[in-house]
C-alpha cells in the first residue's frame, strides 16, 4: 500500500510539471497598452534606466500598433524617444504570434506570449538578438 501511495504521489508532481504551461491568445488579447518589463542582449540582461521604462507598445484591436522606442543618450543623458508603427497578428489559439514592419533594412521580430498579461518579443537584426519582456498595463 505503502508503495502504490508513493507511486501515485511521484505521478502526480510529475503531470503537475507539465512544460505545457504556456497561454494561447488571440487577436483580442494582444490589444492594450504593453510597458517594458525587461530587455536582453546578445544573451545580457539589461539593467532598465529611467528612459528605458518609458517603451511601451499601444495594440489596437485591428492590430495596429505603435512602439516607442526609448534611447538615452550616454553623454547628455536626454531621453529621446522613436516611433515606429507595425502591425501585431494574433494567431488563433496559438502562443506565437507575428509582427510585421516594413522596413528598408532587415529587422525581424517574433512574439510570443508568456502568459495572459506578459509577451516576449524577439528581435534580430544585422547578427544580433535581442529579447524584449513586456507586461499589459
Amino acid at each position: 500500500m505503502k508503495k502504490l501511495f508513493t507511486l501515485l504521489l511521484v505521478t502526480t508532481l510529475l503531470m503537475s510539471c507539465s512544460s505545457d504551461d504556456n497561454f494561447y491568445g488571440n487577436q483580442s488579447d494582444l490589444t492594450g497598452t504593453w510597458n517594458v518589463e525587461s530587455i536582453k542582449f546578445e544573451g545580457y540582461n539589461l539593467p532598465l534606466s529611467e528612459c528605458d521604462s518609458k517603451e511601451s507598445i499601444v495594440i489596437s484591436s485591428d492590430g495596429n500598433a505603435v512602439w516607442t522606442t526609448a534611447i538615452e543618450n550616454e553623454e547628455s543623458g536626454e531621453c529621446a524617444l522613436s516611433i515606429s508603427n507595425m502591425m501585431f497578428t494574433g494567431l488563433q489559439d496559438n502562443v506565437n504570434f507575428n509582427i510585421d514592419y516594413d522596413v528598408d533594412f532587415s529587422i525581424n521580430y517574433q512574439g510570443k506570449f508568456l502568459s495572459k498579461n506578459k509577451i516576449q518579443i524577439r528581435k534580430s537584426f544585422e547578427g544580433t538578438i535581442s529579447f524584449y519582456v513586456f507586461v499589459k498595463n
